[in-house]
């Protein structure tokens, strides 16, 4: 006997659920709240995801995803690679300085459970560092055009970009003008 076919768009489920434990963080939200926020019962909720966690894990991949992919059409598109690479450090600033700012999800994922949930941490690391990847690939093209010195090590940046834009988000939820401050002197790293 086959199951109920499903009742509900897994991907809205997912966006719903990513900003819930954006806002929360993953101990604090509750199945309770996540079947009342998301619009589905517990029901569907283990049958689609399995448990809580499972949900977490799917919110993750989604964020990721769709996150990298920006990055990626954003560092490729035409015109110069150094300013789109700007443009990519601008929108982390304005992110960062906006009111009621939760910081980024993979990092606060990081530092909520990326030290205790081996899957989460292996999950977060390769997306890490696929955003590393995006950017040294901008970085890659920006030298190639003149724009940054071909002798900057181009994955060291690419790292050191990521980390900034982890700490960013960690830094602006209590001060959220150090956002802009960091960014200026970033920029001028990227000339």
């Amino acid at each position: 006997m086959a199951g109920r076919p499903r009742q509900f768009d897994r991907d809205q489920v997912l966006d719903k659920a990513i900003v819930l434990f954006w806002q929360q963080g993953f101990e604090a939200t509750g199945i309770a709240q996540l079947s009342d926020t998301l619009g589905i019962g517990r029901q569907s909720l283990y049958g689609t995801f399995g448990d809580k966690r499972g949900l977490y894990i799917a919110a993750i991949k989604r964020y990721s995803d769709e996150n990298i992919s920006l990055l990626r059409e954003q560092l490729a598109s035409p015109g110069r690679a150094v300013e789109h690479l700007h443009a990519v450090l601008d929108g982390w600033a304005a992110r960062a300085g906006e009111k009621g700012y939760c910081g980024c999800f993979l990092a606060n994922s990081c530092s909520e459970l990326g030290t205790r949930d081996p899957e989460v941490a292996v999950l977060l690391q390769r997306n890490l560092a696929r955003m590393a990847e995006a950017l040294q690939t901008g970085i890659e093209r920006a030298q190639a055009e003149g724009d940054i010195d071909p002798a900057t090590n181009a994955q060291a940046l690419a790292r050191a970009l990521v980390n900034t834009a982890q700490g960013l988000s960690t830094a602006s939820k209590v001060d959220p003008a150090f956002a802009g401050d960091t960014i200026d002197q970033v920029r001028r790293l990227l000339r």
